[in-house]
């Protein structure tokens, strides 16, 4: 949890001292409700933290809350502290704040100005100029010898002392690693809601369950695998609960893995020995099979088989086994990427392969949503609205924790079965299912709820699956989630496909992309609970039937800030054909300079009665659907299009190819690239230059030329 409030505008009507508030609204739920799980030093830290005056109290939290431990005393303001100089005299007697070490140094320049870095250089002679960036004066300060620095230097710095203390009280109420309060400063904003229970139980059971769980959980925010003593891990305490086995798991796995790269193998297997859970024993099982370890590697496997952690652990071991040892040549994954169905998209959609397949099978009569993870969580979250956020069954630790403990766990299952079961019901009538929603909805707070979306595209992807799933497959689906929350909701396939009233699921992988364990896992369990799921391997190639939109603007100038579109001429292509066109000159609502009216021919006096950008936009928008975006210099024209639906609070997004670039590409070493240069090497009319549709459909007929190439 990484929140500042440094940056934030901090409302006018919080009090001057409200962080202290925080503070110590913090410190009395954990005397509260903690004060078993602390050892004296806590409790030393509490007793002098109290005993301080208001002031120090109050520059001590502002510490906690600025970034980093070094602060300099000229760059202390706070107008609420009147008394700083006391105040840091009261912090260093019980020591609040510490004078700085020479061992500190590195880190106290990281967070110094230039002009510091700069003075600190000339000390030790170096060579440097003031306009060099900071990071090179931090690489000069590198390779000096520190012992030689002079400490005198460093008289106004502080250093945030009883961080040990500090991060485990935080810990303690959090539930987890936190640096600072602002989660109250976001809570005061309006940024973050607040849970309004009045009852909150600890997150831990006794003191060592919470030292263990601090343990890995600090461990696992600072550790840089290459650099840490294996031998310590017979020192690491023994996790209690579920969470802290699985921060465990995960340090022994990232040990081990480094130790593998850098090829201290006998070491790795050390460390990987030590795991329990996936993905750990399929590491050591790797391992051994690497090191050659055959009989070894079959034992381990053997045991996996057995008693496997995971679905995704015995995927693997079955697999392994298959491949490594009875002279199966292709894994489970590979073959069923290599079965996959192919799909041509345009390369247009390079970084939006789902976009381009959502656009291509739309031409077939196929609609889709989005899926993947999301489509799951919001349904879920939906229909138990009241398990998951208002029952008093429930376990929360802190006010700031917006999701209950038994959602990690089959806790949640255990406690709502009956009411999971009853809302359940809820889906077998399509009226009543849609008046559950829109009324939960209507109800519902504004704003984010930590858990899932109200977008409408998510719920008209929800009511499509309830609608068109197999009879009995999303009450099975919601089951298992309900099972085990946390760990089953990723790897769900990318779409929701919906063709002739039949409903499939499909994952789709471009080029390069694999096909990971859990996502396969995912697939047999929507498979399993009488789901169609579908593979889709997406290569990027012209497409015949796609749509493609030519456009050319003019503008009153060329900056998007400042400028305004004056005319729209758009060209549609499919099929290697010129199919419809679309032109209007626009009112850009300010003056058009002498040089653009003699550069475009477009007057001030054609463009009074023309429609306004609004007029046209949405029509526009219309014509573009369901196209490929095309222009030569795109990002001209595509920026001023945004720009302008932006001004109207809409969105223009459609995936886009330059002209420009495509002639570069597949037309190399051209004197010229310029419209005017092209159209007369290539034979292309262009009648009017810096007229829209002349200019639009120069660069539709160029754009045929470039796909004759293309395909």
């Amino acid at each position: 949890m990484r929140y500042t409030a440094s940056s934030m505008q901090i409302r006018k009507d919080l009090p001057p001292r409200y962080y202290l508030s925080h503070f110590k609204d913090m410190i009395g739920a954990i005397q509260k409700g903690h004060r078993s799980f602390l050892e004296d030093s806590h409790l030393t830290f509490l007793n002098d933290f109290e005993n301080l005056s208001e002031e120090a109290q109050c520059l001590y939290v502002r510490f906690v809350n600025r970034k980093g431990r070094f602060f300099f005393r000229e760059a202390i303001r706070y107008p609420e502290i009147p008394d700083i100089d006391g105040a840091i005299v009261e912090l260093r007697k019980k020591e609040f704040v510490l004078p700085p070490l020479r061992s500190y140094l590195p880190e106290i320049f990281q967070g110094q100005a230039k002009e510091k870095l700069f003075d600190y250089c000339e000390h030790f002679g170096l060579v440097v100029k003031k306009s060099w960036p900071k990071p090179r004066f931090l690489e000069e300060l590198a390779i000096v010898d520190l012992e030689k620095f002079p400490m005198e230097k460093m008289e106004g710095c502080l250093v945030q002392g009883r961080l040990e203390e500090l991060s485990y009280l935080l810990f303690l109420y959090f539930g987890e690693i936190s640096e600072n309060l602002s989660l109250y400063t976001l809570r005061d904003l309006g940024i973050w809601s607040e849970n309004k229970r009045t009852e909150f139980v600890p997150k831990f059971t006794s003191r060592d369950e919470a030292r263990a769980h601090y343990f890995y959980a600090r461990l696992i925010d600072e550790l840089i695998p290459g650099e840490y003593d294996i031998s310590l891990i017979e020192r690491w305490p023994r996790p209690i609960n579920e969470e802290s086995l699985h921060l465990r798991e995960t340090l022994l796995v990232a040990i081990g893995e480094e130790l593998r790269k850098n090829e201290k193998l006998t070491d790795a297997l050390k460390v990987l020995s030590l795991a329990t859970i996936h993905p750990g024993r399929e590491r050591k099982v790797r391992l051994l099979y690497q090191m050659g370890e055959l009989e070894k590697t079959l034992e381990e496997l053997h045991v996996l088989l057995d008693d496997p952690s995971s679905d995704e652990e015995l995927l693997f071991a079955e697999d392994f086994l298959e491949r490594k040892f009875h002279q199966k040549k292709k894994t489970a994954l590979s073959q069923m990427l290599e079965d996959a169905e192919v799909l041509a998209l345009d390369e247009a959609y390079f970084r939006q392969p789902e976009e381009g397949v959502r656009d291509t099978l739309k031409l077939s009569g196929i609609r889709s949503h989005h899926a993947e993870n999301a489509l799951w969580r919001s349904f879920f979250g939906i229909l138990f609205w009241h398990e998951i956020f208002e029952s008093p069954k429930n376990t929360f630790h802190s006010p700031f924790e917006r999701l209950p403990e038994e959602l990690g766990s089959s806790q949640f299952y255990v406690k709502h079965h009956e009411a999971i079961l009853e809302k359940i019901s809820l889906l077998d009538d399509e009226d009543s299912f849609r008046a559950y929603v829109e009324k939960l909805k209507s109800t519902m707070p504004e704003g984010k709820n930590g858990f899932f979306s109200w977008a409408e595209d998510i719920l008209e992807a929800i009511y499509d699956l309830r609608k068109y799933a197999p009879e009995g497959s999303v009450p099975s689906i919601l089951v298992y989630l309900a099972e085990d929350f946390h760990r089953r909701i990723r790897g769900f396939p990318d779409l929701l496909l919906i063709e002739n009233e039949k409903l499939r699921f499909a994952e789709i992988k471009a080029p390069g992309d694999s096909l990971r364990s859990h996502q396969l896992v995912q697939m047999n369990v929507l498979k399993n609970a009488g789901f169609r799921v579908d593979l889709l391997k997406v290569e990027y190639k012209l497409n015949p039937q796609q749509s493609y939109v030519v456009v050319d603007l003019e503008t009153t100038g060329g900056l998007m800030p400042y400028h305004r579109v004056t005319e729209i001429g758009a060209v549609k292509i499919r099929g290697g054909e010129i199919v419809e066109t679309f032109q209007s000159l626009i009112n850009p609502q300010r003056k058009i300079s002498q040089e653009i009216q003699a550069l475009t021919g477009i007057t001030n006096e054609m463009v009074k009665d023309a429609p306004l950008f609004k007029d046209v936009s949405l029509g526009f928008q219309e014509f573009c659907k369901d196209s490929i975006f095309v222009a030569h210099n795109v990002a001209f024209d595509y920026g001023f299009l945004q720009a302008e639906y932006a001004r109207l609070e809409e969105r223009f997004v459609r995936p886009f190819l330059c002209t420009k670039a495509l002639m570069k590409k597949y037309y190399p070493g051209l004197a010229s690239y310029g419209l005017a240069n092209l159209t007369a090497h290539f034979e292309v009319p262009l009648i009017q230059h810096h007229r829209a549709m002349c200019d639009a459909e120069a660069t539709a007929k160029l754009f045929l030329i470039i796909n004759e190439r293309r395909q």
